[in-house]
């Protein structure tokens, strides 16, 4: 969820307050799992690491060229413009972060 928010409205968007909503649940009761805005923001970043890592490791067995290579790790190089390539990362890490195979 904290990364929808953030592709929706930029880190400055990601507030506890906001994060809670859409998880419906009480702030209070997501402090017990993170203490602050910065310890989300790191599971962010963890999760993140995750998906490029389980990409990189899917084609590092491929018998493809380089380009075709990025062009799976990290779809949004083939985008016409930064707004499309921002995009398509945050679809990309969506997709793979909610569990569906990418």
């Amino acid at each position: 969820m904290a990364i929808d928010i953030i592709g929706d409205t930029g880190v400055s968007g990601l507030t506890t307050a906001r994060l809670a909503k859409r998880l419906g649940m009480s702030e209070p009761n997501l402090y017990r799992h993170f203490n602050n805005k910065e310890a989300i923001l790191s599971a962010v970043i963890d999760d993140i690491g995750a998906v490029i890592m389980d990409k990189a490791a899917f084609i590092s067995g491929q018998d493809i060229s380089p380009e075709e290579n990025w062009k799976i790790l990290w779809p949004a190089t083939s985008a016409k413009s930064s707004k499309e390539a921002a995009s398509r990362g945050f679809f990309f890490l969506r997709t793979c972060m909610c569990g569906t195979r990418c």
